[in-house]
């Protein structure tokens, strides 16, 4: 999203999956959408994650985490689509 702090950071963590399944797994499309979510106050409150990957020649995937942190959200969403990519 616009104004997010974190970016480097999350693109660093983001980074050490994606080496891993570009070897394991190839990816035909791969889709990452992060939002946020905010108060009354205009603070931010939560993340989502979501994440879509099409394996060559598998259905798409789609694992999705939330939560109050960034890196806890990412994370899930991560270990979710990892542990799909794993079972196709």
């Amino acid at each position: 999203p616009p104004g997010f702090p974190y970016t480097d950071r999350f693109l660093k963590l983001f980074n050490r999956y994606w080496s891993q399944w570009r070897r394991r797994f190839p990816l035909l499309k791969f889709d990452l959408k992060l939002n946020t979510h905010k108060n009354a106050a205009n603070a931010v409150s939560g993340y989502k994650v979501l994440l879509q990957a099409k394996p060559a020649n598998q259905k798409e995937v789609v694992a999705k985490g939330s939560g109050r942190n960034w890196k806890v959200a990412l994370r899930k969403s991560l270990s979710r689509l990892t542990r799909q990519l794993k079972k196709q």
